[in-house]
């Protein structure tokens, strides 16, 4: 809301000692509002009053949004949270996006290190958030994962036959409606 106030609080952290910062570029009452964007003409202006790394926050959905964000604001930086539960490779750049893949090395990793099945049900819905609208019980087998029997191999053959059906689906629905273009992606935003 006012500037002076946040470039004080910012000034302050700096000198004591604080060796980057993150800036949302929302209020605390535009927190997660789906009708307020961050403002990257406030996080620009930190960026040049402040000696420190800069790193933006808000508004970051693919990677054109990371690049505009850098070029607009001179961060060092850019994070972003809720669209990295749908996509988590968005800063990798890839030519295509492809869910199920991504769920499936989300796996790998929670294996590894030992995620909680609130995590991996949390995380998997999002990824795949799409078929998984589509597809219910797939949806309703994942929501039965507790944290004293998660079975990696289960769910692993559950996104794989998730896959199989999601294709089929989109397969029967172009041979349906063969103008229909707008089945491009089997999931994510």
């Amino acid at each position: 809301k006012d500037y002076n106030k946040t470039l004080e609080m910012c000034t302050m952290l700096q000198n004591a000692g604080c060796y980057v910062l993150t800036v949302h570029g929302r209020t605390k009452e535009q927190k997660r509002s789906a009708e307020t964007l961050a403002d990257w003409k406030v996080i620009a202006r930190l960026k040049k009053d402040l000696r420190i790394p800069v790193i933006s926050n808000g508004n970051v959905r693919n990677y054109q949004d990371v690049e505009d964000c850098l070029q607009q604001t001179g961060c060092d930086g850019v994070m972003s949270a809720c669209a990295l539960l749908a996509n988590p490779a968005l800063f990798a750049n890839l030519p295509e996006f492809r869910p199920f893949d991504l769920a499936l090395e989300y796996l790998e990793f929670a294996e590894k290190y030992k995620a909680n099945a609130l995590q991996i049900r949390k995380h998997v819905f999002s990824i795949l958030r799409r078929p998984l609208n589509q597809n219910t019980e797939h949806g309703k087998q994942i929501l039965l994962i507790s944290d004293e029997a998660i079975d990696f191999k289960m769910l692993h053959n559950l996104i794989k036959d998730l896959e199989v059906v999601e294709t089929e689906r989109q397969l029967d629905h172009q041979t349906r409606n063969p103008k229909d273009l707008t089945c491009k992606s089997t999931g994510g935003e």
